[in-house]
């Protein structure tokens, strides 16, 4: 039995998929990329990721941070895991967020996920697009996730459907509201590191700092 609860309907990352991945390891590799879902006052969860190549590190979330307590955070972690590339959700009070830790000169990607697809034909949005190149990621073994009953619920509790030009559509947040479901917020964490392919800087670059 798996150890966290199946949902009704369609799941875009089905079980199987995360549980093998749980199962999984791997050396981390390559570009070191954090997620951040930006959360403010209310039931959601700030959630960070950090992924390296085929390995995703145990995530990390806080519960009613204010903006800038989000970017004293974020600053901290970057600091000790030194990223290539943090990509920052600008739904929101996210964008705040992201534009202080770009002063601040940190490298940093704003990401809106509603905003129109790279790959338009096949995805109806980048919050869709994104899950789509994780579901690719964990398709193409190795995939390590963390053993995370919380984002391995998450994960398999996004629903899907096709619109009229056969693209993938993600159910919304709202939507899920209404069954019941928590904002999926460590799953679009891990989501968000799948935003930007990036080469990982070379041996000895620094981040310029002001």
């Amino acid at each position: 039995m798996l150890a966290f609860q199946r949902v009704a309907g369609d799941p875009y990352i089905t079980a199987r998929l995360v549980e093998r991945a749980r199962g999984s390891t791997s050396e981390p590799r390559g570009a070191r990329i954090m997620g951040v879902d930006v959360a403010e006052y209310g039931e959601d969860d700030t959630a960070m990721c950090f992924r390296q190549g085929r390995l995703v590190h145990p995530l990390k979330t806080w519960h009613g941070k204010g903006p800038m307590e989000v970017v004293g955070l974020v600053a901290i972690e970057a600091e000790a895991w030194k990223p290539d590339l943090i990509n920052v959700d600008c739904t929101g009070v996210g964008s705040g967020v992201a534009d202080r830790l770009i002063e601040l000169g940190y490298p940093v990607q704003r990401v809106h996920f509603g905003s129109r697809a790279i790959k338009d034909e096949i995805y109806r949005d980048r919050r869709a697009e994104m899950y789509g190149e994780l579901r690719e990621w964990l398709e193409d073994m190795p995939a390590c996730l963390p053993d995370d009953d919380v984002l391995a619920g998450e994960l398999t509790s996004v629903q899907y459907s096709y619109d009229s030009s056969r693209r993938v559509v993600l159910e919304s947040k709202e939507q899920m509201g209404k069954r019941g479901i928590k904002s999926p917020d460590r799953a679009d964490a891990v989501a968000l590191t799948f935003a930007v392919k990036i080469a990982p800087k070379a041996e000895g670059a620094k981040r310029k700092r002001r």
